[in-house]
């Protein structure tokens, strides 16, 4: 004998748990592209911000 235990539970008890968990990956995946999304939008700020910085050093190369 493996000396285990058979739980017998309510239908709608396995299947509120099984929604909940279901809601919960959904929801998680949605503040992970989030994240994601915010992330990716920062790196092109940042790289829009240094491309208009050379633009800037460029200029007032070009009329100094």
């Amino acid at each position: 004998q493996l000396g285990g235990q058979v739980l017998r539970l309510p239908l709608e008890q396995i299947e509120a748990e099984v929604l909940a968990a279901e809601a919960a990956a959904v929801a998680a995946a949605r503040e992970a592209s989030r994240v994601l999304r915010e992330e990716s939008k920062a790196e092109r700020k940042a790289e829009r911000s240094a491309d208009w910085e050379n633009i800037k050093q460029k200029f007032k190369s070009v009329f100094s």
